[in-house]
């Protein structure tokens, strides 16, 4: 019974809420590992927080078993909507450590704007590299661009984000002159492609920027990354916060407020600024 109301769920996140295959298949990760740990055919405020007691005891992370709680929560939700459970069930999520993650620095950027590619995989994940740091894009959005989407003229880019929703990002001057060069390295539609012209595969562009970064002695950090930096610099050079949320492509501006961690070298900067004392003397 409960694994047929799942199935009901995931149609309509599916068809109707018209979600990702990328969030589909985390809700059913989700589901999965609650029916593992717990292996109760009903779900009631005993059996969530067993799931919780359990996946601690079994050694699970707090962040991974947050990850988790989120994709269940969202089936619990659905399901007192659709007057399966008589309560609203929700789980807590976790207490965890918050920790600053890692962005790109200004000197690892001058070393990855100063690299000269060569060859088509060099000059494609350079182009995506400088795509990424330049709109704060998300990667998936990239590896699906077409160039009928890059309106040069206008210097807008048309994505397709989470839940299908079009959205416009601005590009500067220069990453349009990039752009422009790097597109006549190939004629395939995809901006991105693999060599034979499909779709290239998250895996192998991952590889390729790893191995970018170790060839310029930066310490190897992922796709996200960039977005990240984007968003920091962005702010810390006057950009608006509502602009920001607006081309991150997020629903709610809380997600952007957590999603840009203000570090101390900018706390420190803005401090020497706006000091009284320092600017009465």
């Amino acid at each position: 019974m409960l694994d047929s109301l799942f199935e009901s769920f995931i149609r309509e996140k599916q068809y109707i809420a018209n979600c990702t295959p990328c969030t589909i298949k985390f809700i059913r990760q989700s589901y999965k590992t609650f029916r593992r740990i717990v292996q109760d055919a009903e779900i009631t405020r005993q059996t969530t927080t067993e799931f919780v007691v359990l996946a601690r005891q079994q050694g699970m992370s707090v962040g991974c078993l947050n990850t988790y709680i989120k994709g269940i929560n969202s089936f619990l939700d659905w399901l007192h909507e659709n007057e399966a459970t008589t309560e609203r069930l929700k789980i807590k999520l976790l207490k965890q450590e918050k920790k600053v993650l890692r962005s790109f620095t200004d000197d690892e950027l001058r070393r990855i704007l100063n690299f000269k590619p060569k060859g088509f995989s060099e000059s494609r994940i350079f182009a995506l590299i400088l795509t990424l740091i330049d709109t704060g894009g998300r990667i998936d959005e990239f590896l699906n661009l077409t160039r009928r989407q890059i309106n040069f003229e206008s210097l807008l880019i048309k994505v397709k984000g989470k839940g299908n929703k079009e959205r416009l990002i601005p590009m500067s001057l220069e990453l349009r002159k990039v752009l422009f060069r790097y597109l006549k390295t190939h004629n395939y539609d995809l901006v991105f492609p693999a060599k034979n012209g499909v779709k290239l595969n998250y895996q192998n562009s991952y590889r390729d920027l790893i191995n970018l970064q170790r060839r310029l002695n930066i310490a190897p950090i992922g796709f996200h990354a960039l977005r990240r930096t984007f968003a920091k610099n962005y702010l810390r050079r006057g950009g608006n916060l509502l602009y920001l949320k607006a081309i991150l492509g997020h629903s709610r501006l809380e997600t952007t407020e957590t999603y840009v961690e203000i570090e101390t070298d900018a706390l420190q900067e803005t401090h020497m600024k706006t000091s009284l004392l320092g600017s009465l003397k």
